[in-house]
């Protein structure tokens, strides 16, 4: 045995599909011609496969013959021969097979990439790119089967417990309206906050941070836009219900100082973790994801913002380059199991009227990978505290208009109910 592959159990996979190839197929993963380590075993997996297509499986002969007289009969009765006849290593020997295929496969990759590596090469992006890779080998791990019957058992389990207040199919924002209309910011979904700069797209992102964290629900926040220290502010602002503009000065009042340090040692509790990240490229955030996810255990992700982001590769133009993110973005949210919050600005015509989906900057892929779309406009001179929120897109509930209490000066954005 080789510590990138195992002949023996290769050959004993073999002598499993020739003894039951039905059921070993049920028992396995899906089965690939790389989970085998030569070509004669290769050659051996594709002629029982092709064998089978004709329902000739248990016909030896046949199966040399599909093989084009590479395999005899003689070398198939040997393997099978000198294995037990039983398929109950299957589902371990697959494990084994699939552990040497990636092992295999991430040897490749390395030596294709190690060699380009020179003074140009930036360490996060090689890194990014290098961990991407490892996580787009395909799993093809046995699936839980489970029957309709077993299934709609989960469902209605779930369903009883949202009706017995027990649970609910998301993480709460703490907006009620919002909660309500989208049962609150369900993994794998990606939702989308779109509004024109200034009007408060990264305030509600971080509000919604801020009430994730104290229902003790781990939560990271990349911002391409603003630095951790300025968030960190916005965050001690909104505890404290801080004029913003007074922690500016040169000289702070005592009290305002006190009371910002003595909020410091509350949020350095809270769950969240802020990355500014220096690097834009898509490849480096989904790595840096992947590790906030791995190492912390975060429940939501946030980020901050989609225009910021370019996805390293050529392109025709802006709007494919747009679509490969959120679609990327939106594949990361279901196989981290994660809500993600994407921030999104919108075209200038948005300043004319309430925002609409049209409104999205760059492309329309951004609505058609989003989950749920919540677009956000305010009037300040005529409403200076009242924060517009319109649902405009939601794939399991209902859409509609909502408002907030957007206290400007610290950044809080409450319920509007609230503050009536």
């Amino acid at each position: 045995m080789s510590q990138l592959s195992s002949i023996e159990t290769e050959e004993r996979m073999i002598a499993a599909m020739l003894y039951d190839y039905h059921g070993c197929i049920a028992k396995s993963g899906l089965l690939l011609p790389t989970h085998f380590s030569i070509r004669k075993n290769m050659i051996i997996f594709e002629a029982i496969c092709s064998a089978a297509a004709t329902g000739d499986v248990s016909d030896m002969i046949c199966i040399s013959e599909k093989s084009e007289g590479t395999i005899s009969f003689y070398e198939l009765m040997e393997i099978s021969d000198r294995f037990i006849p039983t398929i109950n290593f299957v589902e371990i020997d697959f494990k084994t097979l699939d552990d040497y295929r990636k092992r295999r496969e991430l040897c490749q990759i390395l030596s294709k990439r190690l060699p380009t590596i020179d003074q140009n090469t930036m360490p996060e992006d090689f890194m990014a790119e290098i961990q991407n890779s490892f996580s787009e080998l395909q799993d093809i791990s046995p699936s839980i089967k489970l029957s309709l019957y077993e299934q709609s058992n989960i469902w209605a389990d779930e369903l009883t417990n949202r009706y017995d207040g027990k649970h609910t199919p998301g993480l709460i924002t703490g907006y009620y309206n919002l909660d309500d209309m989208t049962g609150g910011l369900v993994p794998g979904n990606l939702i989308i906050i779109g509004a024109r700069p200034g009007v408060g797209k990264t305030s509600m992102a971080l509000n919604i941070a801020r009430n994730v964290v104290k229902s003790d629900s781990p939560v990271g926040f990349i911002s391409l836009e603003m630095t951790s220290l300025e968030l960190i502010e916005k965050l001690i602002t909104m505890e404290g219900k801080i004029d913003g503009s007074v922690l500016k000065r040169s000289e702070i009042d005592k009290s305002v100082f006190s009371n910002a340090i003595s909020l410091k040692s509350k949020i350095e509790q809270w769950p969240l973790f802020i990355s500014d990240a220096d690097r834009n490229i898509l490849e480096s955030l989904i790595h840096r994801t992947r590790m906030l996810v791995s190492r912390y255990k975060i429940k939501l992700l946030v980020i901050d913002y989609l225009q910021l982001i370019v996805s390293g590769k050529l392109t025709e133009n802006r709007n494919n380059e747009i679509s490969t993110i959120t679609r990327a973005l939106k594949q990361l949210a279901q196989k981290e199991k994660i809500p993600i919050i994407l921030l999104s600005q919108l075209n200038r015509a948005s300043n004319k009227s309430k925002p609409q989906l049209s409104g999205l900057k760059d492309s329309g892929a951004i609505e058609q990978d989003a989950n749920i779309v919540i677009l956000l406009h305010a009037n300040y001179e005529k409403q200076p505290n009242v924060l517009g929120a319109y649902v405009a897109k939601n794939r399991s509930g209902r859409t509609g208009p909502f408002k907030l209490t957007f206290l400007r000066e610290n950044g809080l954005i409450a319920n509007y109910a609230e503050e009536k």
